[in-house]
């Protein structure tokens, strides 16, 4: 009887803590005016006296900006924007996911969560959307360009990143498919040797960090296996490029964040002889 009490007890706990996490998610005009105005994002200021301001850095120069908003029937609304660039309108890579225009109107999500963030405002015609800073979770399933992933960590606090060794020479791909188009950086260098020039395959022999993996599987070869997300790294003289690509992962061999430097030390002569058929020179 006792056991059984604990169990029950042990739910009502739970619930309660979800019901008290769901009920901090803005829902009511009021609540989320006071959520913008106390938090924001950190490229935004909200005022009680209904204005706003922003002030972003991205490729290409500074944006900077300010009008008024309301809060009305759910929505942001972005009434007017007084800036320097005309039309208010700025959009970043895909990677931050900067798409933001004014006049607008936008839906506050708190509980969206992307490949870095979680919470977002998303434009209420077009569903483009501008992230918080703060960090997405670890190992939560998301939707990422369409396609259901599990989020790997990146820099979550306590949690260690996830790492695979490249095997084969693998082709990146800008989706999990072996029909999707193909990625392409410039160069890489290493601590055993570089390459100068266009490259669409990541290199047997390298650690790569993963971002993400699909839920499906696919069968290629005669190995069934999810496919990855990871950061293509490049060079080139004006300094270091970073891409997000796919790999299929039937060629790949799952390395811990303890591991890593061990894993790496141990590739490095096979990673030498993939620069050298690439063209590239060793060390």
């Amino acid at each position: 009887m006792k056991k059984f009490s604990f169990v029950i007890l042990f739910f009502c706990f739970v619930y309660c803590c979800l019901s008290a996490q769901k009920s901090q998610n803005p829902k009511t005009d009021e609540e989320i005016k006071a959520y913008l105005v106390e938090n924001g994002f950190s490229d935004f200021k909200f005022y009680s006296n209904g204005v706003y301001e922003f002030a972003v850095d991205i490729i290409g120069g500074r944006r900077e900006g300010k009008g008024k908003y309301t809060v009305s029937g759910g929505y942001v609304v972005f009434q007017t924007c007084d800036s320097p660039e005309k039309p208010c309108r700025w959009v970043e890579n895909a990677n931050r996911y900067y798409d933001m225009e004014f006049p607008s109107k936008y839906i506050l999500d708190l509980d969206k969560v992307g490949l870095y963030y979680k919470g977002a405002l998303i434009n209420a015609s077009d569903g483009s959307v501008f992230w918080s800073y703060k960090e997405a979770p670890a190992y939560v399933r998301i939707d990422y360009n369409g396609e259901a992933c599990i989020r790997y960590p990146y820099y979550n606090e306590g949690v260690d990143d996830e790492y695979i060794l490249i095997l084969e020479n693998l082709r990146l791909r800008e989706m999990p498919s072996l029909s999707a188009n193909l990625v392409t950086v410039y160069g890489v260098e290493t601590d055993v040797g570089f390459y100068l020039g266009n490259r669409s395959i990541e290199l047997a022999g390298t650690v790569a960090r993963i971002r993400a993996r699909t839920v499906k599987e696919d069968t290629i070869d005669g190995i069934t296996a999810p496919w990855y997300l990871i950061i293509a790294y490049g060079f080139d003289p004006m300094g270091l490029e970073t891409k997000e690509a796919w790999v299929f992962g039937g060629y790949v061999q799952k390395v811990t964040a303890s591991e890593r430097d061990k894993v790496q030390d141990a590739n490095k002569n096979t990673l030498r002889q993939s620069i050298l058929k690439l063209g590239g020179e060793v060390y």
